[in-house]
């Protein structure tokens, strides 16, 4: 089960309230509401447009983007990491 229905579980059961299910699983004030009124027609999609990979691809995907922004990945355009690496030989 992902955080936001987790989320949604804790505030509808009462053990929760919204503001602390909001800090607690770092949902937006707005994004909780919407899901508990309603208005959220399909959780999990970005209005008209449809995953493309499942979910153990995004999740790799996403961690090996992360892992790169940790080491600096792209802080550098390209012809500057050229002419580092250039220089360094």
């Amino acid at each position: 089960m992902d955080t936001i229905h987790l989320a949604l579980e804790k505030v509808r059961s009462g053990k929760m309230s919204n503001r602390k299910v909001e800090i607690v699983y770092d949902i937006a004030t707005k994004t909780l509401n919407r899901h508990l009124s309603g208005q959220v027609s399909k959780p999990g999609h970005l209005g008209r447009y449809e995953r493309i990979l499942g979910d153990d691809l995004e999740n790799v995907l996403s961690q090996r983007i992360i892992q790169m922004q940790l080491t600096m990945f792209a802080v550098f355009g390209l012809q500057q990491v050229t002419n580092i690496s250039l220089h360094t030989t």
